[in-house]
């Protein structure tokens, strides 16, 4: 299993009794790999969209990262998950829905994403992090054109209900 973008090692403790075999963390940042060392598990220093693997992995993860991609690297993205898997593998995370435009989420991920915008034009290097990208269904589109079939699964609890499970499975 490889959690991709494992930043802290947060899930990485959370997917280890998941792990049949081998659970590798992968992320970009030094400083959160760090950090991810007190897991005891193996940690690879890399580009989530570059990945230093060749079906190697059962499953992929990615949770709470997706936002930390452009919308421009989605599909380089998609393909470099499809690559880390072997044939049947799986490919998981949450993501959700727009939400409407008159609901607080929709506003407050705006001027978020406004601000972050700001920020970056401001000062180097940029930090990506952008609310409301990788929704459904532009993510089960990208994903089923990259050869993957979905499924996307109700199962989060209140206050998180608006969130899927996606479930990627490579073709």
């Amino acid at each position: 299993m490889l959690d991709l973008c494992c930043g802290t090692g947060a899930m990485l403790d959370v997917l280890r009794p998941l792990a049949s075999e081998l659970l590798v963390g992968l992320d970009f940042s030094r400083g959160m790999l760090a950090v991810a060392r007190k897991t005891g598990l193996p940690l690879v220093r890399g580009n989530a969209v570059a990945p230093p693997f060749v079906e190697a992995f059962d499953v992929v993860t990615c949770f709470s990262a997706l936002g930390h991609f452009l919308p421009a690297e989605h599909r380089r993205l998609v393909r470099a998950v499809r690559g880390c898997l072997r044939p049947g593998g799986r490919f998981l995370f949450a993501t959700a829905e727009m939400p409407l435009r008159t609901s607080s989420a929709y506003w407050v991920s705006r001027a978020f994403n406004a601000a972050m915008r700001v920020r970056n034009a401001l000062w180097c290097p940029p930090f990506v992090m952008y609310y409301l990208t990788f929704l459904l269904p532009e993510a089960k589109t990208l994903l089923e054109d990259a050869g993957f079939e979905v499924a996307v699964k109700d199962v989060f609890p209140r206050p998180y209900e608006r969130y899927r499970l996606v479930d990627a499975r490579r073709t």
